[in-house]
């Protein structure tokens, strides 16, 4: 359960709505194209994975966190903060730089509020960022199923369902949350995936 939750972790979501946008919905990804696709997907995955991976372990490295696995609420802020800033800096260089479309555009800045929400809550009350990652991720890919009826989203959406339920499962198995954290971070994640795309594009 535990290695469940190292692999499925939050950071991996932007890579994976990426992943599924350019190779199974690859209409709401246009003008970039899928032999774009890999230098994009390495993007992404550098700033969302790597370098936020990099300071959770400065973070450890220097004993301002106590563990990697960020069980104590007061611990969570700092790096939940730093993964905002990264986040609004690959949304940055996605726009400015890339300029992507208007549905990348959207899961971009939607990506980086939910991390900001989750940093402002937890400031208060420690919440699921695991279960706001992966529910936003089923929220993602329900919107652009809506939105892009063309495209072939049943599969994806299907496994993003069953990786939803086993992320929430695992962490509910280790003690990491009550279910009303994982319930609220689900709600977060899912209504902010699905409300950006069917709103904003």
């Amino acid at each position: 359960m535990k290695a469940l939750s190292l692999i499925i972790n939050p950071m991996l979501m932007p890579t994976l709505i990426f992943t599924v946008v350019f190779y199974f919905a690859p209409e709401a990804a246009k003008p970039l194209n899928l032999d774009q696709a890999p230098e994009l997907l390495l993007a992404v995955a550098l700033t969302t994975i790597l370098i936020p991976a990099i300071s959770l372990g400065t973070l450890r490295f220097t004993s301002t966190i106590s563990s990697f696995w960020l069980e104590n609420r007061n611990e969570r802020i700092l790096p939940f903060a730093f993964m905002a800033v990264f986040y609004g800096l690959t949304a940055f260089m996605f726009i400015t730089r890339i300029k992507v479309n208007g549905f990348l555009t959207v899961i971009l800045i939607t990506m980086t509020l939910m991390v900001v929400v989750v940093t402002i809550v937890t400031i208060y009350w420690k919440i699921s960022v695991h279960a706001t990652a992966i529910c936003g991720l089923v929220g993602f890919i329900i919107g652009l199923s809506f939105k892009v009826p063309s495209t072939d989203l049943l599969y994806p959406l299907a496994m993003s369902i069953i990786l939803a339920g086993a992320v929430m499962s695992a962490r509910l198995s280790l003690n990491a949350h009550t279910p009303g954290q994982i319930l609220v971070g689900s709600i977060v994640g899912l209504s902010m995936g699905i409300g950006s795309i069917l709103i904003f594009t």
